[in-house]
């Protein structure tokens, strides 16, 4: 990279979570691809965090690069295998030990609390039609429905005033699953 001129900036960057990143500064910097022919100059900023060193948006497009690839190659049970800091562990497992009951697989229901609900007073109830579902998914549909009946997420009713349509959005298949779940 040789010696590119170093830019100290104010500038606010937040990580995907909201945490702020503590920047150092800014360079430009040549930079050159084997498939690119010419040098292109590149924005970097520079963190206080080791080895977090940032490339924009623009400067992945000026390179050509895809992360979708990156993205779809990491799968949910490659995640779980990570492994994690020894304290941020233990203090997980005490909390599933002091609250068993906050990581169940069923839905939970909040105890002594009332919830206010108001509407506009000029709000107007509509009704929409249906939209036509694809016949290939509307057994798992069915079944969709019947699940959340027998979980009390639903309430069948013969008629009603108002109402807007589902759109049912199928799931990408896991690794190990043969079927897609609604």
């Amino acid at each position: 990279m040789g010696s590119p001129t170093f830019k100290t900036k104010e500038v606010h960057n937040e990580s995907a979570t909201k945490d702020n990143i503590n920047i150092l500064g800014a360079c430009l910097v040549k930079t050159k691809l084997d498939s690119h022919q010419h040098e292109k100059q590149l924005h970097f900023v520079i963190s206080k965090i080791p080895n977090l060193n940032l490339l924009g948006r623009n400067g992945i497009r000026q390179l050509g690069i895809s992360v979708d690839g990156l993205v779809n190659q990491c799968q949910p049970q490659e995640i779980k295998q990570i492994k994690s800091d020894g304290n941020l562990r233990a203090a997980c497992e005490r909390l599933t030990l002091e609250f068993p009951d906050f990581l169940k697989k069923k839905l939970g229901c909040l105890k002594d609390f009332e919830l206010d609900i108001r509407f506009k007073k000029d709000a107007q109830l509509i009704f929409c039609k249906a939209r036509p579902v694809r016949f290939a998914i509307q057994e798992d549909l069915a079944q969709a429905y019947d699940a959340r009946i027998a979980r009390g997420l639903l309430e069948p009713v013969q008629f009603n005033s108002y109402g807007t349509p589902v759109v049912p959005i199928e799931k990408a298949l896991l690794p190990g699953q043969t079927k897609r779940k609604l």
